[in-house]
């Protein structure tokens, strides 16, 4: 495999005094994605890269049942911007190089990391490992800022390197959109090149909405209204959609659940998590009825009413819209194998 059309992953994994080194390539072409089991002694669990398109790739990262506590390290060769996702319901925690004190890493906190650097994540017995880390080469994201700031040198300079010199390193939260995407590009329902250009728009979706989001270099402009209270109100607001949504309630419904008028509710949805409640709800059911669908256990139509939809013409296009291929498609074709 060409070098130049690859890229190429370094993972080191160090359980005391014992260390163990995995190099993975993903490419373009049939090879874009490979997987490789965690050695047997760190625990159970797999790293997964693909690279669908030149100078933007993914790793899936997991570890269950870790025998003892150890430490696990997974950078890129080249120059990279990393977008990571913490998908554990436990805690985690990470040290990234040049930050005197190591983060803790709660279910879906998200962080935008600079080019050429690189975490250290502790990995503990009874705390499992999930991290999906998306790498985007240096020059998009530049050419990204570029278009809201000054295109010298200078000042990307400036906006690369957070205050007191240390490295860009820019704390979130997967947003309920986010979320969604990048539920959806894991479970991937197409394969051969249809899966390389849905990884890729799913890769540069996912980043765009880290990078739109408040506190992120783009949108430094905004002004976040929200305080605590109602960020706390409308997550407990995202949980019951969680929870119900083949059934959810009005919004008006949902605004007295949970104790907000129904105009900050919708705005401050809208603007905490990047989507409507009824674009969320809509992307949680087709994320379900695909996973139905691929895994055999129903018919198309029984997919679409397990998930609330009452019309099938309606459910086919709106299926279609989300995920550019019919229901009857990812019924026939999503159980395939690369």
């Amino acid at each position: 495999m060409d070098r130049t059309d690859s890229f190429h992953l370094h993972g080191a994994f160090l359980n005391g005094v014992r260390g163990r080194e995995i190099d993975l390539a993903a490419g373009a072409g049939n090879d874009h994605r490979v997987r490789q089991k965690l050695p047997s002694e760190i625990g159970s669990g797999m790293i997964e890269l693909a690279s669908p398109a030149r100078g933007i790739a993914y790793c899936r990262y997991t570890c269950k049942s870790a025998f003892e506590e150890y430490r696990s390290r997974v950078a890129p060769f080249s120059e990279h911007f990393t977008v990571t996702v913490h998908l554990n319901r436990g805690n985690g925690e990470v040290g990234i190089e040049g930050l005197s004190r190591p983060i803790t890493l709660r279910y879906l906190d998200s962080y935008i990391i600079g080019p050429s650097l690189t975490g250290t994540q502790v990995v503990r017995p009874g705390l499992d490992a999930d991290e999906a880390v998306f790498f985007v080469d240096r020059e998009l994201i530049e050419s990204c800022l570029s278009e809201t700031l000054s295109a010298s040198s200078e000042t990307l300079a400036k906006c690369l390197t957070a205050p007191g010199g240390e490295p860009l390193l820019i704390p979130g939260r997967a947003g309920a959109a986010m979320e969604l995407a990048v539920r959806q590009m894991l479970s991937c329902g197409v394969s051969g090149s249809l899966a390389r250009l849905y990884l890729e728009a799913k890769i540069l979706e996912i980043v765009a909405l880290r990078l739109s989001q408040p506190g992120s270099p783009q949108s430094s402009s905004r002004r976040f209204l929200l305080l605590r209270r109602d960020r706390e109100l409308l997550e407990e607001a995202r949980f019951l959609l969680l929870q119900r949504y083949a059934d959810p309630p009005t919004i008006s419904g949902l605004a007295r659940e949970i104790g907000m008028n129904t105009t900050k509710l919708k705005a401050g949805f809208k603007e905490l998590y990047g989507t409507t409640i009824f674009g969320f709800v809509q992307a949680l059911r087709l994320q379900a009825a695909l996973q139905l669908i691929r895994d055999g256990d129903c018919t198309v139509t029984e997919a679409a009413t397990a998930v609330g939809y009452h019309s099938l013409s309606a459910f086919t296009t709106a299926f279609s819209s989300e995920y550019g291929f019919s229901p009857r498609y990812a019924k026939h074709h999503g159980n395939r194998r690369e």
